[in-house]
């Protein structure tokens, strides 16, 4: 019986097993999922920031916009004090009276901007090294991604020509045995055939007993044995 074929199918079994499990454990992949795990955490972290960013930039926007109305007022009424537009006294005093008012809200909307700008400044340079961050992790995560395609296709092209040689091996062990085998490998954690060497089988490692391994002697060399631990056949 061609159990040297059957060890040569176990063989490509055990490899394309192994395969399967570093295709499944690629650390390759945990790096990208790490990676982006680190993006969706900066994401996640930087959106009170970008809150707070939007709202005082909503204020300065409003603070910019009365300066610009104020700036306006006091050319308009620079023209009139001293354009010659109005020369009643009581009129000039009012025009005075305003450019005063007029300086003195331009002063206080100046000084309100100054405390949003400061207020922003942590808060864009938290933003900006946040961006820097971002652009690396990103460039990390590119290569990554590339990086577990190149793993993935390296063990696909193994586990093709391995799948290859298991059919080829497959094709010399008569259709029962190999059925025997496949049965047996189900149950027994990937493993339907191991050498007996030294009266310890090579699937669960155990020693047969003495009276077991004085009938297996006693067997002809093409009789099928399995092991009465693990019932994986037994290749003498």
């Amino acid at each position: 019986m061609p159990f040297a074929s059957l060890l040569d199918v176990q063989s490509h079994d055990t490899t394309l097993a192994q395969l399967h499990h570093r295709r499944s454990h690629l650390p390759e992949h945990d790096a990208v999922i790490a990676l982006e795990e680190a993006v969706a955490d900066l994401e996640r972290n930087e959106a009170p920031l970008r809150a707070q960013e939007a709202t005082l930039s909503q204020r300065q926007a409003a603070f910019e916009g009365q300066l610009q109305d104020v700036d306006a007022k006091i050319v308009s009424a620079d023209r009139a004090l001293f354009g010659g537009v109005v020369t009643a006294t009581r009129e000039l005093q009012a025009l005075e009276a305003d450019l005063v008012s007029l300086r003195r809200r331009r002063n206080e909307l100046e000084d309100l901007e100054l405390e949003v700008l400061m207020e922003r400044e942590p808060i864009d340079a938290q933003l900006a090294r946040n961006a820097a961050e971002r652009e690396s992790l990103l460039a990390r995560l590119a290569q990554g991604r590339e990086a577990e395609i190149v793993a993935r296709a390296a063990i696909e092209t193994q586990a093709h020509s391995t799948g290859a040689a298991r059919a080829g091996a497959a094709a010399a062990v008569e259709a029962g045995l190999l059925a025997r085998y496949e049965a047996i490998r189900a149950k027994n954690n990937g493993i339907g055939v191991a050498r007996l060497v030294g009266g310890i089988c090579g699937s669960c490692r155990l020693q047969l007993a003495s009276v077991e391994l004085d009938r297996i002697r006693a067997l002809s060399a093409d009789a099928l044995v399995t092991c009465e631990e693990c019932g994986a056949i037994l290749v003498r």
